[in-house]
């Protein structure tokens, strides 16, 4: 089955620090994305730092802007134990806000678009293991 036209694709993430290694392939995944006819929205989120408010806040700005046809949230809010509750609040907002839209869950940075290319059954091919 192909994907939509030109699918819009959220990946949520915390912001980039000195100490990780998302930065390069959080570019590399934009310019495959768009190389795939997508449009790949990078929000950036700290749930584990801000106050609750402003993290659902700037999530819900975001999810106001277009339609998204996925939706990714990366591993270091879901992998976060202590980050669960606001996860939780934020696929729930998510929901609300985008009904229809799809999951994608990456194993790794360099494994967004796939992730989103499998939310949409275009794919089955995971990469970063």
């Amino acid at each position: 089955m192909a994907p939509p036209e030109q699918p819009n694709l959220l990946v949520m993430g915390l912001p980039p620090n000195p100490n990780n290694q998302i930065d390069k392939p959080l570019e590399q995944a934009r310019t495959e994305a768009e190389s795939k006819g997508y449009n790949l929205t990078i929000c950036t989120l700290d749930p584990i730092n801000w106050p609750e408010e402003q993290t659902l806040s700037v999530l819900g700005k975001e999810l106001d802007t277009r339609k998204y046809t996925v939706i990714s949230i990366g591993f270091g809010v879901r992998g976060n134990r202590g980050a669960t509750p606001m996860f939780e609040k934020m696929v729930n907002l998510c929901v609300e806000k985008q009904p229809g839209a799809k999951f994608g869950f990456a194993v790794h940075p360099t494994d967004i678009v796939s992730a989103c290319e499998r939310a949409m059954g275009v794919s089955e091919r995971i990469v970063g293991l």
